[in-house]
């Protein structure tokens, strides 16, 4: 997309920084959540580079994702793990339980 830089894990925005990002209208608080996200189930991606006061950008960029998923409520599992060979061997493991919470705060 236009306007955005992606290198490694890490996602920039040309003189605006790292953007916040929003899946399905929730503001995306784990980057791994991203590595779950399949190309085929991506419907639209929206780049905001001057959001107003709706987003909590402080200033920089806001990226829209929606996707063609339902939502549904429940538990998440990730599990991953990374190996890269640079300089040195690096290897890093990630585990992650994820709830919906804004969605179990609106059911209250």
């Amino acid at each position: 997309m236009p306007g955005i830089l992606v290198k490694g894990n890490e996602i920039t925005v040309f003189s605006k920084g790292s953007p916040i990002i929003y899946i399905n209208n929730r503001k995306l608080y784990d980057a791994n959540e991203l590595q779950r996200l399949k190309s085929t189930d991506i419907k639209t991606i929206e780049l905001i580079t001057n959001p107003g006061a709706k987003y909590d950008a402080e200033g920089r960029a806001v990226l829209l994702i929606k996707t063609n998923q339902k939502e549904e409520d429940g538990w998440a599992v990730q599990i991953s793990e990374t190996i890269a060979k640079g300089h040195f061997l690096n290897d890093q493991e990630d585990a992650g339980l994820l709830y919906p919470w804004d969605r179990m705060v609106n059911h209250i």
